[in-house]
C-alpha cells in the first residue's frame, strides 16, 4: 500500500471525509482528516491518499491513519462515513476496528500477561486507548449507553 500525505488549504467547500475511486487494478482511497474551517470561510485539512491493488478494509484504513500519527484527528463525521461505506453493523464492531488500528490481538494479550507479572503500564495504556475508541464509536450510534 502506498500512502501519500498532503496539506490542503483554501478549499471553498468542506471536503468529504472518505472518497473511494479506482484506476486500473488499483483502489485509491482519499481520507480527509483534521478538517477545519478558517476565518475566511474556507476549509483546510490533511489528506491521506492510499493506493492499493485489490480492496482495503475499514481496519486497513484505521491502521494507515494510526501509522501516520493521525488517529487523534478522527472525528464523528469521518466515522459515520466509514460506517456507511463499509456497512459496519454496530458499536461493538466499530470499536473493535478502531482498537485494531493500534493493537493486534497478540499485543493485547501481551499487555494482560505483563500486568499479571506486575507491569501495569502497558495495560493502562491499552485501556486508555480502548476507552478513546469506545468514545469515538459511540458517536456513530444513537441511544447508546457505554459500560
Amino acid at each position: 500500500m502506498n500512502i501519500r500525505e498532503t496539506k490542503n488549504e483554501a478549499m471553498s467547500s468542506e471536503p468529504i471525509p472518505i472518497v473511494r475511486s479506482y484506476a486500473g487494478q488499483k483502489e485509491i482511497i482519499t481520507l480527509n482528516l483534521n478538517v477545519e474551517k478558517t476565518d475566511n470561510d474556507e476549509y483546510q485539512c490533511v489528506t491521506l491518499s492510499l493506493s492499493h491493488e485489490g480492496r482495503l478494509s475499514a481496519s486497513d484504513l484505521i491502521k494507515a491513519i494510526a501509522k501516520k500519527g493521525m488517529f487523534a484527528h478522527i472525528d464523528a463525521a469521518f466515522l459515520k462515513r466509514l460506517v456507511s461505506m463499509f456497512a459496519i453493523p454496530d458499536y461493538d464492531t466499530l470499536a473493535a476496528i478502531l482498537v485494531s488500528g493500534k493493537y493486534t490481538y497478540p499485543e493485547e494479550l501481551s499487555c494482560h500477561r505483563k500486568a499479571l507479572l506486575g507491569n501495569m503500564q502497558p495495560l493502562k495504556e491499552l485501556n486508555a486507548y480502548v476507552e478513546q475508541c469506545k468514545s469515538l464509536a459511540a458517536q456513530c450510534f444513537d441511544n447508546l449507553i457505554i459500560k
